[in-house]
């Protein structure tokens, strides 16, 4: 293995570099900092490619040029691409009572429930029914931490949640 790398991240630095030769059509020797800032430029809004595939050719170029070629890091700086963040999508309390008139009494009885508790989808799949009335429920799981996302919302429809109960894993 060449510098710790692994031989995947080895073969996708080759590919990355050797695409950026075949878009330039020459030495990728000879390419100033501009023209790699230009190529990355290009991957994204001509190319359409994603900004991770962006960052892995900015990588492959940086290792090139500092590592192998020994340019100082200083004269040829390569811009990281910032992934914007994705945000949730956010319902109006109107399609959120239009959600719950389609479900069954037990439907809406958990969906209000999950979002009462502000669960995650993955801490939501671990509810349990946790009486034989059916009016609570048991969630194996740590107590969600503060995300951001507020839970303080009035419950929505005719029909308030039920309590959860949090029962320590076994």
């Amino acid at each position: 293995m060449l510098r710790g790398f692994a031989a995947r991240t080895q073969q996708s630095y080759v590919e990355a570099i050797y695409r950026m030769a075949k878009h330039y059509r020459r030495d990728p020797c000879e390419y100033s900092a501009q023209d790699v800032q230009a190529y990355l430029l290009h991957m994204v809004q001509e190319r359409h490619l994603s900004y991770s595939t962006m960052n892995q050719a900015a990588c492959a170029a940086s290792f090139l040029y500092a590592g192998v070629l020994g340019r100082k890091r200083e004269d040829f700086q390569i811009p990281m691409a910032k992934v914007p963040p994705k945000l949730p999508q956010i319902l109006t309390r109107e399609e959120i009572a239009r959600l719950l008139a389609h479900c069954t009494a037990m439907q809406r009885m958990l969906l209000q429930t999950i979002y009462a508790a502000g669960l995650r989808i993955s801490e939501a799949c671990t509810l349990r029914r946790g009486s034989k009335a059916g009016n609570t429920f048991s969630l194996k799981s740590k107590p969600p931490t503060n995300q951001g996302v507020g839970c303080g919302h009035q419950p929505i429809g005719d029909t308030a949640p039920f309590p959860v109960k949090r029962v320590p894993d076994e």
